[in-house]
């Protein structure tokens, strides 16, 4: 505690009088000069407080504001490169505007000493935001993915000013509280010595004059002592007075309203440390601090956890070497480092730009394989602040996205992405090695059907097998890639002409229809190939997948199963089926279409019983264009439902003026099932033309139940329902036919002609003639053979067991203004037969 020496007025050879005015005089310019000097430093504490509070509540608070939503931007474009939802980074980028206003709201307020670039490092980092966000809604990941670094690093600048300015905030806070206290000081040292000063002059003299001053100067130095113990209850006393004791007390009032206020900042600012630590402790990065000597400063929790560091390593003061040296003993240390080797790390690996002041990020891959992002910025004076984050879960994270851009996710083997960057290196490697390479395009057959009859679980394990037979039918050099859905593609490299590529295309379509093993189920599929040879048959990547489509879709129609080498000749091919296109859609718009009718002959009675309605179509230029070539096109263009709709009001309108006994049959296609009411089709051409329902006999193949649908099976009960016959054409095609007849008692199986045409030469065809007729008979249902064109024919089919024949040697298909004679030969023939 500070003592005050005290001092005494020389004796002076003056009168009572005179001593006492000079006392006087001299008690009154002390009183004066301690009121004034309370003033004055009243004045100076209320500035100063009102400074640690503008410093506190406003500029800080800003800073800190500054900081989270910087931070809130952030989290908004880092984590765009992997959102796959359009509306959802919409959403984002909406918000990152708006964080980003909040931001330039606050520039101007902070804006001073380390802060003052602040407006230029924000727009900056704007630009580049939205050039991830943009990057990010085009599904640019790759692109997007390297956006974000640049822009992480324009944000860390801006982190980095924003510490820069909060650390200056708080040296001002630090000197103001200084300057505060040494105010308060003086201020008690003043009136420690105006109070003895004015007891030694005025007390000895004039005790009843100043007695009662005596006991006021006692109230406020005991008032003064209270509120340097900070009670700031004490009641100040004398104010009422107005003379210069009663100044001082109405100073010392004032003085104490600054006390409470100055209390309750220092409150605040308490609170506010508090919570700083508390926030310091609770980020999710590590923080730590360091002097020139490499001596710790201030860390927070999170840096202790991430390095495991005890609670006495944490101590201010703990040199860096400690720490180190604890780290490497206890695994947590940078990969490589060793006690006694030279030092790795940022602060032994980055010497130099530590001393020219620069940022450095580093990625430290620690011996117990985590990956720690380290980042810091050089301190005035020497030193540094770092931030450490643990990027392992994120490293992990990166590389499975990098992964899902280029894998496909159900086989495991490049996506189409992969493919396209993998088909322009091997352009660039023509052009080092004058070495071609082929593009093999593969399309499954019949894989929709196994799809939608077994569903999407059996459909992508059959994907798994078919890329795991394509990995193992070709080189280690080739490159295999699933393209979506049941197409894929083989790179096959070092190849100068399509002579080189037949093999592998045959191995191909081997291996790929040979059955598969889905659990119980075995599933037969094929493939189509489409060959291209690069650069021969393309210069570009997209004129080389053109290609390669164009030679697929020839394989396709050419009856799946086979591989065609791409020729310019196919691309006229192409141009031909568009023409082919555009003729049948004329041809529907103009109802040039025609219906011819084949007699079906029923053995029993050997009479025509139903005549089955053909689509026959008469081009001005191409003559008679076959349903075989018309009908898939028009099932592909969707123009199939019109079609079908014509051939069952012309088939319906032409029976009912048939003898009762004769049924009209009429096929429908899948897509007829599909796309829209089939029911209600049939319900209004049969009101149309009068034909009763039991003379319509509608056939279907296989392909109509594929799908499973529960409404196709409801739409084909409620059509027998009206006693329309329901007959399964081409039987015995499929792989599950016989699942078929278990999942709808048909009235007619029709036996496909690729039995009956084998009949002569194989014994199994008269085997399974035999067994289907077997069986029809055991489920009540009717049979027919297709493709009856000989005696021989007739009579194995007959001896089999077939209720009902179709083919040639009954009759051919006729126009309807044959059609009576056409059934009165198949009568004929018949009888003739017969006999």
């Amino acid at each position: 505690m500070k003592t005050t020496e005290c001092f005494h007025l020389p004796v002076m050879p003056l009168k009572i009088a005179a001593r006492l005015y000079i006392l006087a005089g001299l008690a009154l310019a002390t009183v004066v000069l301690l009121s004034t000097a309370a003033l004055h430093f009243v004045t100076r504490t209320g500035e100063d407080v009102r400074d640690i509070r503008k410093l506190v509540q406003v500029e800080l608070s800003q800073v800190y504001d500054m900081e989270l939503l910087l931070e809130r931007h952030r989290r908004i474009v880092e984590s765009a490169p992997v959102e796959l939802d359009r509306e959802r980074i919409a959403h984002l980028r909406d918000r990152a505007r708006d964080v980003i206003e909040d931001m330039y709201g606050n520039v101007p307020k902070i804006a001073s000493g380390p802060g003052a670039a602040l407006g230029e490092t924000l727009a900056e980092l704007t630009t580049q935001g939205e050039r991830a966000l943009d990057l990010a809604a085009e599904f640019a990941q790759e692109e997007a993915i390297k956006q974000v670094a640049a822009y992480s690093a324009v944000a860390r600048k801006i982190q980095t000013e924003i510490a820069s300015t909060k650390i200056e905030h708080m040296s001002r806070f630090e000197r103001d509280l200084k300057r505060l206290a040494a105010s308060g000081n003086e201020l008690t040292r003043w009136v420690e010595v105006g109070t003895l000063v004015a007891l030694l002059l005025i007390g000895p003299f004039s005790l009843l004059v100043t007695g009662q001053i005596v006991r006021r100067l006692k109230r406020m130095t005991q008032t003064m002592l209270r509120l340097a113990e900070h009670d700031t209850s004490v009641h100040v006393s004398g104010t009422r007075f107005r003379d210069e004791l009663g100044d001082m007390a109405r100073a010392l009032s004032v003085f104490k309203a600054n006390a409470i206020e100055l209390l309750s900042q220092q409150r605040e600012i308490q609170t506010l440390n508090r919570r700083f630590k508390f926030a310091l402790d609770n980020m999710s990065r590590g923080l730590s601090m360091f002097d020139s000597e490499r001596r710790l400063i201030v860390c927070n929790a999170r840096y202790g956890e991430l390095y495991g560091l005890p609670e006495h390593l944490l101590v201010p003061g703990t040199p860096f070497s400690d720490i180190r040296r604890w780290r490497i003993s206890n695994g947590t240390g940078v990969a490589g480092d060793t006690i006694d080797g030279p030092g790795k790390g940022w602060p032994f690996e980055s010497r130099a730009l530590i001393d020219r002041g620069e940022m450095i990020p580093l990625a430290h891959d620690l011996e117990d394989g985590r990956i720690i992002q380290v980042s810091f910025q050089p301190l005035d004076g020497g030193g540094w602040v770092a931030l450490h984050e643990d990027a392992t879960e994120e490293r992990r994270q990166d590389a499975r996205i990098e992964r899902l851009a280029h894998f496909d996710s159900v086989t495991n083997i490049a996506n189409r992405y992969f493919f396209k960057e993998r088909l322009d290196s091997a352009f660039g490697d023509v052009a080092k090695s004058e070495i071609g390479f082929a593009v093999h395009w593969i399309d499954l057959d019949r894989f929709k059907e196994v799809n939608d009859t077994f569903g999407h679980p059996t459909g992508d394990a059959l994907l798994q097998q078919v890329a795991a037979r394509l990995n193992n039918a070709v080189r280690a050099d080739d490159f295999v890639a699933r393209l979506g859905g049941d197409e894929f593609a083989v790179i096959q490299t070092g190849v100068q002409g399509n002579a080189e590529t037949e093999p592998l295309a045959l191995r191909l379509i081997r291996v790929l229809s040979e059955p598969y093993m889905i659990g119980a189920l075995r599933i037969e599929i094929g493939a189509s190939v489409g060959v291209v040879v690069a650069p021969l048959q393309g210069e570009t990547a997209e004129d080389l997948i053109r290609n390669a489509d164009i030679a697929l879709y020839q394989a396709k129609a050419s009856g799946r199963g086979c591989h065609v080498n791409f020729e310019p000749a196919l691309i006229e091919d192409l141009k031909a089926r568009r023409s082919l296109e555009a003729d049948l859609l004329e041809a529907l718009r103009g109802e040039v279409f025609d219906l011819h009718y084949q007699p079906i002959l029923d053995l029993s009675s050997g009479t025509v019983t139903v005549c089955e309605a053909l689509m026959r179509w008469k081009h001005p230029v191409r003559g008679f264009v076959s349903p075989a070539v018309f009908i898939p096109v028009a099932e592909e263009m969707g123009a199939i439902c019109e079609l079908g709709e014509f051939a069952l009001r012309r088939a319906c309108t032409d029976a009912a003026h048939w003898p009762d006994g004769i049924k009209v049959a009429v096929n429908l296609s899948a897509v007829q099932f599909a796309e829209g009411d089939l029911y209600q089709t049939v319900l209004a051409v049969l009101a149309e033309t009068g034909l009763a329902p039991h003379r319509l006999e509608l056939e279907i193949t296989e392909t109509v139940l594929m799908r499973d649908d529960a409404a196709t099976i409801q739409t084909l009960v409620r059509l027998r329902d009206l006693g329309i016959t329901i007959a399964l054409d081409d039987f015995g095609t499929g792989f599950s036919s016989l699942n078929y007849l278990r999942r709808f008692p048909f009235d007619k199986i029709k036996i496909d002609q690729s039995f009956i045409r084998d009949l002569p030469s194989r014994t199994e065809c008269v085997a399974i003639v035999r067994a289907i007729a077997d069986l029809a008979k055991t489920l009540g249902m009717r049979t027919v053979a297709e493709g009856v064109e000989t005696n021989d024919h007739l009579q194995r089919v007959a001896s089999a067991g077939c209720d009902a024949v179709q083919g040639y040697l009954i009759s051919r298909p006729v126009a309807r203004e044959a059609l009576a004679g056409a059934i009165a030969n198949a009568c004929g023939r018949a009888h003739a037969v017969a006999a």
